[in-house]
């Protein structure tokens, strides 16, 4: 919520709503080994660039 005052709320709140579900993704990846289709890294990729493409100005 600090961002809120330096960054406006279509930046803010959509990185606000995916950023926990992207942690979710890899940390399920990452410590219990989850079998992840390959058309699925391809939706990690597209959701981690959507959260730097909102973050750049």
């Amino acid at each position: 919520m600090k961002a809120l005052t330096r960054l406006s709320e279509p930046v803010v709140f959509p990185i606000i709503q995916d950023a926990p579900i992207m942690a979710a993704v890899l940390i399920s990846i990452y410590f219990f080994k989850e079998k992840i289709k390959p058309l699925a890294y391809l939706g990690i990729v597209l959701g981690l660039a959507g959260i730097i493409f909102l973050t750049i100005k």
